[in-house]
């Protein structure tokens, strides 16, 4: 995550300034923890839809002694569109979404001006048959999850 940030023009002092900013997707926190620790003018907000992962990252948020972080609670549109994000953050996230294109308009929404997106994807080569080394398999293996029958 340091090196991210600074090739996003002008995140780096946003973040210092002070700014909202959204980690979709956001696990058990780790990663909006480590921006919080590291921004703490800026107001972090972790968002997940999966309960276990939500009840881990408010451990964690607790664990890291005092500094808040906005709340992290499950991704529900209403949670998310309460305000306006100077960032928004995808770690590893896009390709488990149903529509990535539409959550990313949504996104859109909720962007402030001059609000920056960072998204953050494993690698992948775009043929099939060039990812099935052991790393591709293993990334293949923890990115499925079942679906519906009627989906």
């Amino acid at each position: 995550m340091p090196n991210w940030l600074p090739t996003l023009d002008g995140i780096v002092q946003w973040l210092v300034e002070g700014i909202q900013v959204a980690d979709v997707g956001c696990g058990h926190g780790y990663s909006t923890l480590m921006m919080a620790e590291e921004f703490p003018n800026s107001r972090f907000h972790g968002f997940d839809t999966q309960t276990a992962s939500i009840e881990a990252a408010r451990k964690h948020a607790e664990a890291a002694g005092g500094r808040q972080t906005g709340g992290v609670c499950p991704s529900r549109r209403d949670d998310l569109f309460r305000r306006q994000y100077g960032l928004v953050c995808f770690f590893d996230v896009p390709h488990d979404l149903g529509d990535p294109v539409d959550a990313a308009r949504h996104v859109a929404k909720v962007l402030a001006p001059g609000g920056t997106v960072m998204l953050v994807e494993p690698f992948a080569h775009d043929h099939t048959a060039d990812n099935l080394s052991a790393t591709g398999q293993l990334y293949y293996a923890a990115s499925t999850r079942p679906r519906h029958p009627s989906t």
